[in-house]
């Protein structure tokens, strides 16, 4: 919406857009530490928030770090952001999986889709995928799709087959998060170290290292991981990732000390 106003009619469509905005009884915010690079964007969002918050409307925000550790954010942002109720979110517990796999189900049938799953295979993909909501959906969707093109029913037996892939063999999925506390632990930095600008080496190697790990044990994009730490560009990644592996070659123990935190992420 915001870029189509820019594209609009110039302040006048930005104008609109900001009073839209401000007008609702609900908004909701995903992945707002992205915004912590952007001050333009805070000082709008923390508008924003005073707007709703002082008209008794509804905010609820989304981050994958405490407000604290938002390290570019303004401190009125951060502060502002502290002020309202901070609840962590953690994995979707097996019951929870197996609600959301049953509205997934109904979804289907909703547009028309003739879906039968017996309930010894919704327990098993329940059971099977424990991560993100975001993962079991996907692996449900893997389901369905391999069903519909064999042309054969979904049994108990063609969902532990869908799920012997790869993908679907760890327990929790890795996340640049992840490998960057587990890195923070193992170089006794903080994780705002990870997305500062400092570039003493104690800090700068052990960012290149989380960066290195990132894109070896993930899925996500150079310039994903880049903005994850702090919004570098993904120039810096590719950097990190090529000093880290000439490191490892000319140094055991550094090697050796990688290869155990990647045997500990592996682990979790």
């Amino acid at each position: 919406m915001f870029v189509n106003s820019l594209r609009g009619s110039g302040r006048e469509a930005i104008d609109a857009f900001k009073a839209s905005l401000r007008g609702v009884d609900l908004l909701l915010i995903d992945d707002a530490h992205f915004i912590s690079t952007k001050p333009s964007s805070q000082e709008e969002l923390l508008h924003t928030l005073v707007s709703l918050v002082d008209d008794e409307r509804q905010v609820m925000i989304a981050t994958d770090r405490h407000p604290d550790e938002m390290e570019k954010a303004s401190d009125r942002l951060k502060s502002y952001l502290c002020s309202g109720l901070i609840c962590k979110i953690g994995s979707a517990d097996y019951e929870l999986r197996k609600r959301i796999l049953d509205r997934l189900i109904d979804r289907r049938r909703e547009i028309g889709s003739p879906l039968s799953i017996p309930q010894n295979a919704r327990d098993h993909l329940a059971a099977k995928i424990n991560a993100t909501p975001r993962d079991l959906e996907g692996a449900f969707n893997q389901v369905v799709a391999q069903s519909e093109f064999l042309g054969m029913p979904i049994t108990l037996e063609t969902v532990q087959e869908t799920l012997s892939d790869g993908r679907y063999v760890a327990g929790q999925r890795l996340t640049v998060d992840r490998i960057q506390r587990s890195v923070a632990d193992a170089f006794d930095i903080t994780l705002n170290d990870m997305v500062s600008k400092r570039r003493t080496r104690s800090v700068a190697r052990p960012r290149q290292v989380a960066m290195y790990l990132s894109k070896k044990m993930t899925k996500r994009s150079l310039p994903d991981i880049g903005r994850r730490f702090g919004g570098r560009d993904h120039t810096t990644v590719m950097h990190a990732v090529k000093r880290i592996e000439a490191l490892r070659q000319e140094d055991p123990a550094f090697h050796a000390k990688i290869q155990t935190i990647e045997t500990s992420l592996k682990a979790d």
